[in-house]
């Protein structure tokens, strides 16, 4: 029944994505890309590359917990069939596996849907006062020993995730002193979890150190022109659809606060897409784009192409165009050849 219950969302998600665009997410990915990932066919790396983004989502010590948790539910037979249902949550390790299998790579804030599913089955340990003193003392151990990986392999680019982060000795002192207090005690809940915390914000290698948060700031740089197109927006929005470049302006998008379907975008709405891109003025009130963008390149090739709009926002790196009032449902001007 849980099963059951489990899979309706997700059968219907895939549905109505396939109603709408005629593929699904395993079409795209069984087709694979024209110039692959080096994951390409090799299940064993892609496993190895998906526990790469495991940890950095989530941090080493909380991701060794919970597969301790895993190993532990095998163990526990009599226990292992109402446990059943938690398994459940791994299912987004499938699809990211499978992604990385046939070639396509994905950012590090997919694996976060894993992240629930880590966290429980770490808490499963602590059924267990010898299978949590077990898994606690591993990670001690694997702590204590990850300070020497940034000293044996070489500081190159495709080795910077063993670079040394903030918690290279501040952590593994901790994991030691907590060790012991915890052994003084025979109790390992109450330091297992402080552990887990400061291994998520003292983590000892680079790859840990919150990709994520650097990952969603890559446009601090722009975030002042960012926040002078999005005020614009807010301000004198009409309720006409607006048409963008989801690839580039997927965040601007959502932090405008305007519903997702008044955009016009490339990604689902091909038919839409194309239209727009061929008779812009009869299909979108707004253009936004960013510097280097699929829009923003075609403007470079036909300058003309923005003739009935008005440039209302214009930044080094964003411009924002608004349908000028008496075009509205005409046709456009015509061109004088030179």
């Amino acid at each position: 029944m849980i099963a059951g219950v489990f899979a309706v969302p997700v059968a219907a998600h895939f549905g109505y994505v396939y109603v709408w665009t005629g593929e699904t997410f395993f079409h795209r990915v069984a087709r694979g890309y024209p110039t692959p990932y080096v994951t390409y066919r090799r299940p064993f790396l892609s496993v190895v590359y998906h526990l790469a983004e495991l940890v950095q989502v989530s941090a080493l010590v909380p991701l060794m917990m919970g597969v301790g948790g895993v190993i532990f539910s095998f163990m526990r037979r009599e226990r292992l069939v109402r446990w059943l249902p938690l398994f459940l949550l791994w299912l987004p390790s499938v699809l990211n596996v499978a992604a990385l299998y046939w070639g396509l790579i994905y950012r590090v804030r997919y694996s976060c849907l894993v992240v629930p599913a880590v966290a429980a089955f770490a808490s499963l340990l602590c059924l267990s006062q010898k299978a949590l003193q077990r898994a606690f003392t591993t990670t001690v151990l694997v702590v204590s020993l990850l300070p020497a990986l940034p000293w044996f392999l070489p500081h190159v680019w495709r080795f910077h995730m063993f670079s040394a982060a903030p918690g290279v000795v501040i952590l593994p002192l901790l994991a030691a002193l907590l060790f012991l207090i915890a052994r003084s005690r025979s109790d390992w809940i109450r330091e297992s979890l402080v552990l887990c915390v400061a291994g998520m914000q003292l983590p000892v290698l680079y790859a840990e150190y919150r990709p994520i948060l650097v990952e969603t700031r890559e446009h601090d740089y722009i975030e002042s022109e960012r926040r002078k197109v999005l005020n614009y927006l807010r301000s004198g929005y009409d309720g006409r659809r607006i048409l963008v470049d989801i690839g580039r302006l997927a965040p601007l998008m959502y932090d405008s606060g305007i519903p997702v379907r008044k955009f016009i975008y490339n990604e689902g709405q091909q038919k839409e897409w194309v239209a727009a891109l061929q008779h812009p003025w009869q299909e979108a009130g707004w253009i936004v784009m960013e510097k280097g963008d699929e829009l923003w390149n075609l403007l470079q090739v036909d300058p003309r192409w923005t003739d009935m709009y008005a440039l209302a926002v214009q930044t080094d790196s964003y411009r924002l165009y608004r349908l000028q009032e008496a075009q509205q449902g005409g046709s456009p001007p015509a061109r004088r050849f030179e």
